[in-house]
């Protein structure tokens, strides 16, 4: 398997567990975020979504969300995964205007994010909304 391969399977997962009920704008928002990691930290694609507490979805034990697999004939799915390309590749605009964290704030549960991100807009400006979803940089 070619790591890209794989790291572009793994980024699907994570949009698609992270904003599927954002549509394909909020799941490629999220594949932003995470390209947007990768940039500023310097960290691999797995690395960044991997992280421990990064993203609940995949790293958190006892979200739900870490066991939930999309249809892999699902046509949202299959289109995430046809538009990843560019977002993977650097072609994209970046739609979420450099953003390195983002949440829904009606169900924001993480202490962390509601101290380190909300409790401190001059450090983490507010840079988009898409769909329930806010990106912070």
């Amino acid at each position: 398997m070619v790591v890209e391969d794989f790291e572009k399977g793994i980024l699907a997962l994570l949009c698609w567990r992270e904003a599927r009920g954002e549509g394909i704008d909020g799941m490629l928002a999220v594949a932003c975020v995470v390209a947007n990691r990768v940039r500023a930290w310097k960290k691999s694609w797995c690395e960044v979504i991997d992280a421990h507490d990064q993203f609940s979805s995949m790293t958190v034990k006892g979200d739900s969300q870490t066991i939930v697999y999309p249809d892999v004939r699902d046509p949202l799915f299959l289109r995430l995964i046809q538009a990843l390309d560019a977002i993977y590749e650097g072609r994209s605009k970046d739609v979420t205007n450099g953003a390195l964290y983002y949440g829904d704030l009606q169900d924001v549960t993480s202490d962390w994010f509601k101290v380190h991100i909300l409790g401190d807009p001059s450090a983490h400006p507010l840079c988009a909304r898409i769909g329930r979803h806010s990106f912070f940089r």
